[in-house]
């Protein structure tokens, strides 16, 4: 190497632009702050949406994957989600885009809730993770929110329950639910379908069932079709738009309260 190419590599490393970090006290101050954050935050780990649809049908995913009727979930008590959710009311048709989110773990308090975003206020709002344990759907995990009236009731039904099984047997927490519906007749809106979680047993967390006795449904099959109904496909990239499906539920109660009874379901 040569005494020019000497001096030329001292030139540039006397004018390299070195990096500039963060230090000292605002270091901290972020490193605290992230870890904060990342605590009191609800981390949903990109699980699809379960929802129930206007006619009473349990579907997951964008695609709106139908539920398996008969199929048991586990429901994670830590999982377990209270917060504020604000939502339009365009009786018009408009956008029906969520405008706001405020969750936190239950384990935590509720936090304040916020002020009102564009005029509309922020609801209370529940939330939990649910994995199936048998059928088409065995190993699905899915994340349900709600913030409706007959939502908040099955979620606090629920959580009395798991309230009762935490306090006697701690070591399998995991309500062990079929998702039901239940519906009542509105004067103006005609029926009305209601989310109900049919406690059939408990678990672990790692889903070993300890009570009740949920009869398993074959891992690759699909009850058999009614007669008025056409066979579900199979899976496919992209699926038509359903008709609403007819469920078979008890007759509609005198008062807007609905109470939770098991529909029947095919094994």
């Amino acid at each position: 190497m040569t005494m020019s190419e000497v001096d030329k590599m001292k030139t540039a490393a006397a004018t390299a632009v070195h990096p500039v970090g963060i230090g000292g006290d605002l270091l901290a101050k972020l490193q605290t702050g992230i870890a904060n954050s990342r605590a009191q935050t609800v981390v949903t780990g990109g699980k699809p949406f379960l929802r129930m649809l206007r006619d009473g049908v349990w579907v997951y995913g964008q695609r709106d994957e139908e539920v398996q009727e008969g199929s048991s979930w586990a429901i994670n008590p830590l999982s377990l989600g209270h917060g504020w959710c604000c939502w339009p009311n365009n009786p018009d048709g408009g956008s029906n885009k969520m405008l706001g989110e405020h969750m936190v773990p239950m384990f935590e308090p509720r936090p304040p809730k916020p002020e009102p975003i564009e005029g509309f206020p922020f609801t209370q709002q529940f939330s939990c993770e649910m994995r199936c344990l048998d059928g088409e759907d065995q190993g699905t995990e899915v994340l349900y929110k709600v913030n409706s009236v007959g939502g908040t009731n099955a979620i606090q039904k629920l959580l009395e329950t798991i309230q009762r099984q935490l306090a006697d047997n701690p070591a399998y927490p995991c309500p062990v639910v079929d998702l039901m519906t239940d519906h009542y007749d509105h004067p103006k809106y005609g029926k009305i379908y209601v989310p109900v979680f049919d406690v059939v047993g408990f678990c672990d967390m790692n889903g070993r069932v300890l009570q009740g006795n949920p009869q398993p449904i074959p891992a690759q099959s699909k009850p058999e079709p009614e007669p008025t109904k056409a066979a579900k496909p199979a899976r496919e990239p992209a699926k038509p738009a359903k008709p609403p499906v007819e469920r078979p539920t008890r007759a509609a109660p005198e008062t807007p309260a609905p109470t939770a009874r098991r529909r029947p379901v095919r094994r």
